[in-house]
């Protein structure tokens, strides 16, 4: 197939417009203000930036988008007319279609090396002077627990960690480093781990690349003093309370996630149509039907079929990534995986654009001309 992706000017305009209004309005929401009108300023975001990748998928005949808005919508409605419950609203469906059409700007290229740069160190800026005026960032998120400071901050650093690959520069492991203090500083767990292990694999790609014998004695090195330093972390009563006990220290009584995965998975396995639709999140999660693993949550939302064609896209982007030697954009994924496994990420969550952006970039490529500037 033909593709001249070479000349895009008002396309690439509002497409960077639309990505980054969506990624600032997103952190103003959660760290400003949550008024209606930022509410209202995102979705015009995200529609745009929607309009944007469906106006590319049909200049450059790219169908396989349609594809899998076509599963989730068809397992979607399914469970509405199957199952009495409806979880995932009509306006939840139409966020995520919006979510997977806006992802294409980024398999097409379209974002601004610049502009996510400038976004990152201002992002992490903020972060760091609210570390250094307070003890605690338990009162900067308006809405959600602080451990979703480290969703946040991936959310915004995730664009700038694509645009360094886009053009062929390293992920920087000072980025990664003050990524993971940050999140050390939250007491998140799932973040601490997640940005912990992107120090880890990064560094190891970096040492790898460099094909340097010392450096990769120093690694070893460095890898077991952190493996002695986490196990020495776990056995340390007071070390893993001062940083792990976040729910204690807030007062909070919160279910184990362990207690809502096995929950919910018990109530599914229940009965014959809830094994293939899905059962009720609210019976687990009454509050905000959040079962704080992307499995949990696509099943509960889409149904076993569209679920399992989601997690064997994810293997394939995996697998192709490994085949065509992709290390950092593997390291990417499989840390927004690892973030997904114990916190709403995706399915009305704001980094879900990032899923969609890896399956689509090497489980379902578009077909497109080596010579096409994409």
């Amino acid at each position: 197939m033909k593709s001249k992706v070479v000349e895009f000017t008002t396309e690439k305009l509002v497409a960077c417009i639309a990505l980054y209004a969506f990624i600032l309005i997103t952190l103003c929401v959660n760290l400003v203000s949550n008024s209606e009108l930022f509410y209202r300023l995102r979705l015009l975001s995200m529609a745009a930036g929607a309009m944007v990748g469906l106006y590319i998928c049909l200049k450059e005949g790219y169908k396989k988008p349609f594809i899998i808005g076509a599963i989730l919508t068809a397992g979607w409605v399914s469970c509405m007319m199957v199952q009495p419950f409806s979880n995932y609203t009509a306006s939840k469906m139409v966020y995520t279609l919006f979510f997977l059409f806006f992802s294409v700007i980024l398999v097409y290229k379209l974002e601004s090396l610049l502009v996510s740069r400038i976004i990152a160190i201002l992002t992490m800026a903020v972060f760091i002077l609210h570390m250094i005026r307070n003890d605690s960032m338990r009162d900067m998120l308006l809405d959600d627990s602080y451990n979703y400071i480290s969703v946040l901050l991936l959310f915004a650093l995730m664009s700038y960690f694509i645009s360094c690959l886009h053009n062929d520069k390293k992920i920087s492991i000072w980025v990664c480093i003050v990524f993971f203090v940050i999140c050390i500083w939250a007491y998140g767990r799932g973040g601490i781990l997640m940005s912990g292990t992107l120090v880890v694999l990064v560094l190891a790609a970096n040492v790898i690349s460099e094909n340097d014998r010392n450096l990769k004695i120093l690694f070893g090195i460095l890898c077991t003093g952190i493996l002695g330093f986490v196990i020495a972390l776990v056995f340390s009563s007071g070390v893993s309370d001062m940083i792990f006990g976040k729910f204690v220290e807030r007062g909070l009584v919160d279910m184990d996630r362990i207690e809502i995965w096995t929950g919910f998975m018990e109530n599914s396995f229940s009965s014959p149509v809830n094994i293939i639709f899905g059962s009720d999140a609210a019976l687990i999660r009454p509050e905000d039907v959040n079962m704080h693993n992307f499995i949990c949550q696509s099943y509960a939302s889409f149904g076993l079929v569209p679920t399992l064609i989601l997690l064997g896209l994810m293997i394939s982007a995996i697998v192709n990534m490994i085949k065509q030697r992709e290390p950092y954009y593997l390291i990417l994924f499989l840390v927004l995986l690892l973030r997904a496994s114990t916190d709403r990420l995706f399915f009305q969550g704001y980094c879900e654009i990032y899923l969609y952006y890896f399956i689509l970039k090497f489980a379902l490529p578009p077909d497109m001309d080596e010579s096409a500037e994409v």
